[in-house]
């Protein structure tokens, strides 16, 4: 079932791709989203990391992360958030996919939203190794 939604929700976000990997279809930088609509975007992408099961299709969140609209951004990084955890990747896994992330928003907090969930997803990655390493 969860294969299904993934399915369902990958390709309601995106264009299709020609390639598949285990029945996903697989999309690099730069792919046209299918969904115009940015808080459509941002909902389907926190739809899709609760229930994405494979590391292979970690570059339909990873790629949103580059997206102009920061509550895009924020909600793929949350999506990775939820999928990290699931798919338990380690903090070198997880700084690598991070790296050019842009933390900023528009949204003025003494904190920004996007870092706040940046810290949990980085906290969660040095939690997993400290306990891998007992």
């Amino acid at each position: 079932a969860d294969k299904e939604i993934t399915n369902l929700l990958i390709k309601k976000l995106y264009r299709k791709s020609p390639l598949e990997i285990d029945g996903y279809p697989i999309f690099w930088p730069g792919r046209i989203y299918r969904e115009k609509n940015f808080e459509v975007r941002a909902a389907l992408l926190l739809a899709l990391g609760t229930v994405m099961d494979s590391l292979n299709l970690l570059p339909a969140l990873t790629i949103p992360l580059e997206d102009d609209m920061w509550k895009v951004r924020d909600a793929a990084l949350q999506g990775f958030v939820k999928a990290a955890r699931r798919l338990k990747l380690s903090e070198d896994e997880i700084s690598s996919r991070m790296s050019q992330l842009d933390l900023t928003c528009t949204e003025f907090n003494p904190s920004f939203p996007i870092r706040r969930t940046y810290n949990r997803l980085a906290g969660d990655a040095e939690q997993s190794e400290s306990g891998a390493s007992s």
